[in-house]
């Protein structure tokens, strides 16, 4: 398992190695972590493909920054050692037809979807089952949507095009929106502002901002810290998914149908914001548009039988070892 994580642990990717270690407790794993540095992930990749049976890996790496080079080394790979499954995972902006399978989110459309959180969108708005509602004329004209980034994570071609699919989405409903890398920044630009709206690009971005003393309005990228409003992936389900395809395909010649599988978000991935409410009336205590059988369960639980997206593509009869084995990695989250 190679990913960009910087050596040492951060509560998301410590989440996510635990739940891949997990998903493969029977094997030898090897855990290579490289702080966003391209020499060493291609390093790590051309070593992986020398010893590894399969290889999980993350290409967080945009076009003249490092995506070229660990690009060449996945290639150098597949041409050595045709049939080996290697599996990308949580940065969706690799593409290539040689690679078994992908597991992780759009993030362009996670940010989208997380553009609606300052309108009172409900779990299903945020989910994409029901349509969003209209955003106010008034309240679109002094609406502010300020986009924290962490600096550690201005390599990441996944978290750009997130807070590209926030700016479309907040274009489209007329309000002006703004991206910044210095929580001193965003906190003078939220102190400014009439109707600001606060949204941190993942867990670890939120961190920085809680430190920094900066109120958080939404987490767009993950569910790690539940009692924020949020939306995005889930941490383990997608450690132990991105694992559990490369274990699966080692099982068997795999066919040739090759594809991307995306990672489901269900309700434990997503929060509402009320923030809306209190623009609209100035009640922060109002319900916000969410359904009473939806809100009772947005930072919970949700549907535990969402596995399948990790079973494709394959066999069926792959397909039923991934979701059984997975059942048994979900009990131990």
């Amino acid at each position: 398992m190679i990913t960009h994580a910087y050596p040492g642990t951060t509560e998301f990717w410590a989440k996510w190695e635990q739940a891949a270690r997990s998903a493969a407790e029977e094997f030898t794993v090897r855990w290579n972590s490289t702080g966003y540095d391209p020499t060493a992930h291609a390093a790590a990749i051309e070593e992986a493909c020398a010893l590894s049976d399969a290889i999980v890996v993350t290409v967080p790496y945009q076009s003249n920054a490092g995506y070229e080079e660990v690009h060449a080394a996945i290639e150098s790979c597949l041409d050595q050692r045709p049939t080996v499954p290697i599996v990308t995972a949580n940065t969706d902006g690799y593409h290539n037809p040689r690679i078994l399978s992908y597991v992780g989110p759009h993030n362009f459309i996670m940010g989208r979807q997380c553009g609606l959180a300052p309108m009172g969108s409900g779990i299903s708005q945020l989910s994409g089952s029901a349509a969003p509602g209209e955003m106010p004329e008034d309240l679109a004209s002094v609406l502010r949507v300020l986009v924290y980034q962490s600096p550690g994570e201005r390599s990441n071609s996944g978290i750009a095009s997130r807070y590209e699919g926030i700016s479309h989405r907040s274009s489209a409903m007329g309000v002006e929106s703004a991206r910044y890398t210095s929580a001193d920044d965003i906190r003078s630009e939220a102190a400014a502002a009439s109707h600001p709206f606060v949204i941190a690009l993942g867990n670890g971005a939120f961190a920085e901002l809680q430190e920094a003393g900066v109120a958080v309005d939404f987490v767009c990228g993950d569910n790690l810290e539940r009692s924020v409003p949020h939306y995005g992936q889930d941490v383990w389900s997608q450690g132990a998914g991105a694992v559990l395809q490369a274990i699966v395909a080692t099982r068997g010649p795999w066919l040739g149908a090759i594809g991307n599988a995306m990672q489901g978000t269900h309700q434990s991935g997503a929060l509402p914001s009320e923030k809306y409410r209190e623009f609209v009336d100035g009640s922060s205590g109002a319900s916000g548009g969410v359904d009473d059988d939806e809100s009772s369960g947005g930072g919970g639980g949700g549907d535990d039988d969402d596995w399948g997206s990790f079973a494709q593509p394959g066999h069926p009869l792959r397909a039923l070892e991934c979701r059984e084995r997975a059942n048994q990695v979900l009990l131990r989250a």
